[in-house]
């Protein structure tokens, strides 16, 4: 079986465009010979954009001296105001596989697609060796590892797999400019998932890119179904 896939998008003039674009497809279907077209559109895409913040405490560590004079090192406790951006973004889907010799609707499908992103960025530059900045210090984290365990999770829910260090260097440089990804292809957003940025958030057309690429898991599903559901053809010939 051979199919060719088809898409509109948009809700202007609707039913027209639809009955339109589906004759197209079923010509161009004919000229190339394939059994069926896969017709189609995303609609109503619709996004929200909200910002935060949270007071983040940190351990710096610094050198002096003690009363007899001999260099010590010690921690001392200070906080990061960390500001938050989030954006999720959702697009509806349809679609239709349409048999080429009389135009019937064979199967369909619609849902709707989900990408949301969140970014984390410093409201001020912070100042001081990167290295010398720690969400718990030694000494805590070995009286108490229950703790220390609690503020890494904390910490990875809100920041994701950035770095209180990755957090502080960017705070020095384009705070505002951009953002910072870590991801192939960035395939955390996909699956209604939620990445985590530094900086700033991806604009909203490349969030729908990205929620656009998710049809085709459902498309897949309802191309098994409809292979399933039908007799096997035998020498390659339509039943």
């Amino acid at each position: 079986m051979q199919i060719r896939f088809g898409v509109a998008v948009g809700d202007s003039r609707r039913r027209e465009a639809d009955l339109c674009l589906v004759a197209i497809e079923v010509g161009i279907g004919r000229e190339l010979g394939a059994d069926r077209v896969i017709v189609g559109r995303f609609y109503g895409m619709r996004t929200s954009t909200n910002t935060g913040n949270f007071t983040q405490p940190v351990y710096r560590k610094i050198e002096d001296k003690d009363e007899a004079g001999k260099t010590r090192e010690r921690y001392v406790e200070g906080t990061i105001e960390v500001l938050t951006r989030d954006r999720e973004l959702t697009v509806g889907f349809e679609y239709e596989i349409v048999d080429v010799q009389d135009g019937s609707v064979v199967l369909g499908n619609s849902g709707t697609l989900r990408a949301a992103a969140h970014a984390i960025f410093t409201s001020a530059p912070v100042d001081g060796d990167v290295d010398d900045y720690c969400l718990i210090p030694p000494d805590m984290q070995k009286a108490d590892p229950k703790r220390a365990e609690h503020v890494a999770s904390d910490w990875g829910d809100r920041c994701g797999d950035w770095k209180l260090s990755d957090l502080i260097k960017r705070s020095r440089s384009q705070r505002s400019r951009g953002y910072e990804s870590r991801y192939q292809d960035d395939w955390s957003l996909r699956g209604n998932a939620r990445a985590v940025y530094l900086g700033d958030v991806p604009s909203e057309g490349e969030l729908v890119r990205l929620a656009y690429c998710q049809v085709w898991e459902p498309l897949t599903r309802t191309l098994q179904e409809l292979d399933g559901s039908e007799p096997r053809t035998v020498s390659g010939q339509r039943p």
